[in-house]
């Protein structure tokens, strides 16, 4: 075999071969055993009639190496033209791979220069991506990159130690803790891989049976570590290469179920899982001598994970855009809803405002009806209106329910203009009355009174070309200090007025059927009407205490 692999062995395996010196002149050759995890490597050869022996290998202390290497290496020297016959015996806990290499000095140090290069050069891009990531996770906080950190740690461990650099860089005086640093980074690094593959693939949402399978397979890996501190190295070996392989698979398959379902970030997912499964398939099959060790199987896992690299940084990009588009469209999702609510909210404060008028809440100091609370009041000096339809309750009798309701609308719907017109606002209806209020001068009231008599007419001959009969009203005005605030309980509020102009008012509209007239308002309004010319319109009767006078027409014509 060019490089014979016997897999895991519980035996010694023995080579012999011979070397032949075809120059008449002294010459040392570098006999490289390409296998640094290799744990005993003897050679023996016959030199002064006496039989000597070179120990190597990961369990012998790394100062014993006459060349201080990665690999194993022996020194053969030659004093002219001659053959000599070597003897190797090799044995380990792990696989029995013996590719041996003979090397002149010059070419093995060109070459191993090369290899260090190649080396130094993947093992800074696992650096550069551990920390690259490791920043991504202290940035945006995705437990994703943390996760894939500890995979790349761990992977980094296992490529050290195959590779032998673990030994002759970390633990060159403690052979055991070389060994098992390689179980303990595989170990860390499937462990990571699962969990960066649960929290990258959210499989706890849509994969809850993988999720569950996956979760089993951490136990499994976790409890592992701690074996490869206490179990023999071949034990735990054994037992990781195939569940190892198992883990890939299973995650390999979560991930294409993953991109079946509409998830878009596990194309690239997929993708780096398909050469690192390559990878670590070819390395396994490689260590269980089902496959002959070469290039490509020796190497498949660096390969592998070179391109996995690669795809999975795309992956956690793409991961990046996708949930920045998600969010982006979450945020103007939010932002519409908002919108709408806020859209509610005006509306529902307008409709608020049909109920308290917005003129109390000004007086209140509140800018808003939310922020009105039982027993919130202010006192001010204001003129109120009483209006009432005359023998209403004579005229809803004859009207249907429907009726007697569009009817009564009808009439509030041309009075309550007026009155906001004349800068006045509605208290409240009571039924078919209206109780205004006037905060600005009195003579407001006996405007908007007077419009709301014209209105009136106008209305009344609509009526009688319908074949209705015309109605008629009272309207009573006062004006004075009054008390304006909430009453009411917690589930039931509403705003009111509360004072003796309110009772006066209302007892003026009631006067106006005793002295015939539509309009009757108090000496205070007077008092405050400064251009008394108002007072001209028929039918205006002023009380003054005790007697009254009229302003239009004589009292016969009232």
């Amino acid at each position: 075999m060019d490089k014979p692999n016997y897999g895991y062995s519980d035996y010694s395996i023995w080579v012999r071969f011979k070397v032949e010196n075809k120059t008449e002149k002294k010459a040392s050759y570098f006999l490289e055993l390409d296998n640094p995890i290799i744990d005993f490597a003897h050679l023996y050869f016959l030199k002064s009639q006496k039989i000597n022996e070179i120990i190597l290998g990961d369990m012998v202390l790394f100062d014993h190496r006459k060349i201080q290497n990665r690999n194993p290496i022996f020194e053969i020297n030659f004093n002219g033209s001659e053959v000599n016959t070597f003897y190797m015996k090799f044995s380990s806990e792990g696989n029995l791979i013996l590719p041996l290499i003979l090397w002149e000095p010059f070419y093995f140090y060109k070459n191993d220069h090369e290899t260090q290069i190649l080396y130094g050069i993947y093992y800074g891009i696992l650096i550069v991506m551990i920390l690259y990531n490791l920043f991504l996770f202290l940035s945006v906080n995705d437990y994703a990159y943390l996760f894939y950190v500890v995979y790349l740690i761990g992977g980094l461990l296992v490529s050290m130690s195959f590779a032998g650099f673990t030994f002759e860089y970390l633990f060159p005086k403690f052979p055991v803790y070389a060994n098992k640093s390689l179980l303990f980074g595989a170990c860390l690094s499937i462990s990571g891989a699962i969990q960066f593959s649960m929290s990258f693939l959210k499989s706890k949402n849509y994969l809850p049976i993988f999720d569950k399978l996956l979760r089993i397979l951490l136990i499994i890996f976790l409890s592992s570590i701690i074996g490869t501190i206490y179990l023999q190295y071949k034990v735990v070996a054994r037992f990781l290469l195939p569940i190892t392989l198992f883990s890939c698979i299973i995650m390999f398959i979560a991930g294409l179920l993953s991109y079946l379902n509409g998830f878009k970030a596990a194309r690239y997912y997929l993708l780096a899982w398909t050469f690192v499964l390559l990878g670590i398939f070819t390395f396994v099959l490689k260590y269980l001598a089902i496959i002959p060790n070469n290039f490509i199987s020796s190497h498949g896992f660096e390969i592998g994970s070179i391109f996995e690299l690669i795809l999975l940084s795309f992956a956690l990009a793409d991961r990046i855009n996708i949930l920045k588009k998600e969010k982006e469209e979450s945020q103007k999702a939010l932002i519409a809803k908002q919108e709408e609510s806020i859209a509610t909210q005006k509306e529902l404060i307008t409709s608020y405002a049909r109920f308290v008028p917005e003129q109390l809440l000004t007086f209140l100091g509140k800018d808003i009806i939310t922020k009105v609370g039982l027993g919130d009041s202010i006192q001010k000096d204001m003129t109120i209106l009483f209006s009432d339809i005359r023998a209403f309750t004579s005229i809803s009798e004859t009207l249907s329910p429907s009726e007697n309701f569009g009817f009564i609308n009808s009439y509030l719907e041309t009075m309550g203009p007026i009155i906001r017109k004349h800068n006045g606002f509605i208290d409240k209806y009571i039924g078919d009355a209206i109780m205004a209020l006037f905060p600005q001068k009195p003579s407001d009231a006996i405007d908007a009174s007077i419009e709301m008599l014209e209105e009136l007419h106008k209305l009344n001959v609509r009526r009688k070309a319908k074949g209705f009969i015309p109605i008629s009203i009272g309207i009573g005005i006062h004006t004075g200090s009054q008390m304006l605030g909430i009453i009411g309980e917690k589930e039931r509020m509403e705003g009111t007025v509360i004072s003796d102009v309110v009772n006066t008012a209302s007892r003026l509209e009631g006067l106006t059927k005793a002295y015939s007239t539509a309009l009757l308002i108090s000496e205070d309004v007077l008092k405050g009407v400064e251009d008394k010319s108002k007072l001209s319109y028929p039918k205006i009767v002023v009380i003054y205490r005790g007697s009254y006078e009229t302003h239009g027409k004589t009292n016969d014509q009232i």
